[in-house]
């Protein structure tokens, strides 16, 4: 009986792999046949105004098109001068406004496949800005829209640090240094953790299962179907040895300012736990 119920877990998986497989080849096609508008003003969604995480670090709240669920951009100032823009959102005259009153977009993340809306009309609003993705995320970022570079590549310098979770490189998470002098880091991605502050209505809430700091019930099937839970449970208990954690900012959800070590060590053992 326990062996049956192991063949049936395993074809649960399997066919699980190959719905998701099936989708990402229809988004492709899809995304390809369907490219995104061109127009500043097609991608404004609603949105909220700058907020002041810390000196030199800043966020945007957003909406997404027919979703519940809403994402952030992270603005970081370069101490060498100009902006290094996280999952861009386009925002309306007056945020943009607010947003180059800090500086000069120089340089300008697509974090993962699924945060490609608004990259292409960033690139051509400041063509001068370096436009990159993760390595792994280039083929699907491209069929949208061409991109400079790869984050691997070219982001190594001016407070910021890369680190690559075991996910194969679909996306990476960033270390970012304080520009108030203290030494202070904050941590930044887009879909490796969620911090939901009360389950999503739907089918989108059945998907993310868990609310608060950590990872959803989708990226816990991707983390155990590539058998990489043990992986990211030490790559999340490394990271929360960082010192001087301040602040964890996520693409969807709430940003973690207070026991970050704390909310990281408790992630990782719900990891482990699975």
């Amino acid at each position: 009986l326990p062996l049956r119920r192991m063949t049936c877990w395993k074809c649960l998986l399997g066919g699980a792999f190959l719905f998701y497989v099936l989708i990402k080849i229809i988004r492709r096609v899809w995304a390809r046949l369907n490219k995104p508008s061109t127009r500043w003003s097609d991608h404004v969604l609603p949105h909220g105004p700058l907020e002041k995480i810390a000196e030199g670090l800043y966020m945007v709240e957003g909406a997404l098109p027919h979703m519940g669920l809403r994402r952030k951009m992270i603005i970081y100032q370069f101490e060498q001068g100009g902006l290094l823009i996280h999952s861009p959102i386009a925002l309306n005259e007056e945020g943009m406004r607010a947003v180059e009153a800090l500086g000069e977009p120089r340089m300008c993340v697509v974090p993962n496949s699924s945060h490609r809306l608004d990259g292409g009309v960033w690139k051509l609003r400041y063509p001068r800005m370096f436009l990159m993705c993760p390595r792994a995320a280039r083929l699907a970022v491209q069929t949208m829209y061409k991109v400079d570079g790869l984050v691997e590549d070219y982001l190594k310098f001016d407070g910021v640090q890369i680190h690559l979770p075991p996910n194969g490189g679909r996306e990476l998470i960033y270390e970012l240094t304080y520009r108030d002098g203290s030494n202070r880091k904050a941590l930044v991605c887009a879909d490796s953790w969620f911090n939901l502050p009360k389950p999503l209505p739907g089918l989108m809430g059945k998907l993310m299962g868990h609310t608060g700091f950590g990872v959803t019930r989708v990226g816990m099937f991707f983390v155990t179907i590539s058998r990489q839970r043990r992986a990211m449970a030490a790559f999340m208990r490394k990271l929360a040895d960082i010192p001087k954690l301040s602040a964890i900012l996520v693409a969807h959800g709430d940003p973690v300012l207070e026991g970050c070590r704390e909310a990281l060590l408790s992630a990782a053992a719900r990891v482990s736990a699975q």
